[in-house]
């Protein structure tokens, strides 16, 4: 499954070198920031919209994971409020007797660096 996403990958990664006016890509260029948009201040993605993004490109490597990404924003398994004390970036864990994961994330505002993060 993962060998039929090449292609897709590789259009992507394409398209991401002409946004970014290069020939081809340097390593670091794969964390870089979309362009913005030239009447937008700043692209953001709502958190929705992130988990939906999330789940459908995860669903090109197998449907379930895509599933499984949904299942865990409706159970309310993954935790992205806003919170004086918390420190940037995300981590995961379960619980042992209930073998529920959950996603502990700081505030999520809705940049493509807190999305890639929250993937």
């Amino acid at each position: 499954a993962v060998s039929e996403a090449y292609p897709l990958g590789r259009k992507a990664l394409q398209l991401q070198a002409r946004a970014l006016k290069l020939p081809k890509l340097h390593p670091a260029d794969l964390v870089a920031p979309p362009p913005k948009a030239a009447s937008a201040s700043e692209l953001t993605v709502p958190f929705p919209a992130a988990v939906d993004l999330i789940a459908d490109s995860l669903a090109v490597v197998h449907p379930s994971i895509g599933e499984f990404v949904q299942e865990m924003a409706a159970q309310k398994w993954i935790e992205a409020r806003s919170g004086s004390k918390k420190a940037p970036g995300a981590y995961c864990t379960r619980f042992a007797k209930s073998r529920n994961p959950r996603v502990y994330m700081s505030a999520y505002k809705g940049s493509y660096s807190q999305v890639s993060t929250l993937a």
